[in-house]
């Protein structure tokens, strides 16, 4: 429209559709802020959950290297006298 053709009819409907324009992004994006909190929440629990199950692992294989080192050097501390059969009946015979 030249400008001499526009009438302040048409300059408000224009400024409505605008405004509703308006309206409707800030409405999205006001979905999208509450998207995105959702997701960051949901990651952050997630996050806290693999935290708990890696310390948890850690600590699982700390004890398992404890045991890893500490059986084989009890067993060489302590003699362990283990019988077998034929031991057993050679000193029940042997009495």
């Amino acid at each position: 429209m030249p400008p001499e053709d526009v009438s302040h009819r048409d300059i408000y409907v224009r400024l409505a559709e605008l405004g509703a324009k308006i309206d409707s992004i800030l409405a999205i994006m006001a979905e999208r802020k509450e998207d995105v909190a959702r997701i960051t929440k949901d990651l952050d629990a997630l996050f806290t959950r693999q935290r708990t199950l890696e310390t948890r692992l850690a600590q699982i294989a700390g004890v398992g290297l404890v045991l890893a080192l500490l059986v084989p050097a009890l067993a060489t501390m302590v003699p362990l006298r283990l019988a077998t059969p034929s031991q057993i009946e050679r000193l029940e015979g042997g009495r």
